[in-house]
């Protein structure tokens, strides 16, 4: 006999917003993509988090990769290109993902957006946002 149980695993491809110009309006943006491999048949469910400061819907890029720091730029993840359904709890206002697993790894898309109107310290600015898939 064998038995095989349910199982999903979850990478997310590297996403960089690029060199940051502040100005009065516009915004930066990119693409990147949610990569899930779940068994067939499981159904499951995208979800994110790494909100600061215990605010829903604002997560901050950090200077040198600072958690709670003085300097930060506010930007957000969307699972649409009009950046209008911003990916997280839907308790925080947002929407997940979902899917059923095929065997193979199914791929979904994700867009980050920063408002450009943003005056800040010159650095490097970077972030980890806790991304978890259940099933």
């Amino acid at each position: 006999t064998a038995t095989l149980s349910k199982s999903c695993s979850l990478s997310v491809d590297t996403a960089s917003l690029g060199n940051f110009v502040p100005s009065s309006s516009g915004i930066s943006s990119t693409s990147s993509n949610i990569n899930v491999l779940c068994t067939r048949t499981t159904t499951y469910t995208i979800t994110a988090d790494g909100f600061r400061r215990n605010t829903c819907g604002r997560r901050e890029i950090g200077l040198n990769g600072s958690i709670n720091g003085a300097d930060f730029l506010l930007y957000n993840i969307y699972t649409d290109n009009a950046y209008t359904k911003m990916l997280s709890y839907p308790t925080c206002g947002g929407v997940t993902i979902s899917g059923t697993g095929t065997g193979l790894v199914n791929n979904h898309s994700i867009y980050l957006k920063m408002d450009n109107n943003q005056f800040i310290k010159p650095g490097s600015y970077s972030d980890n946002t806790p991304i978890t898939v259940s099933f």
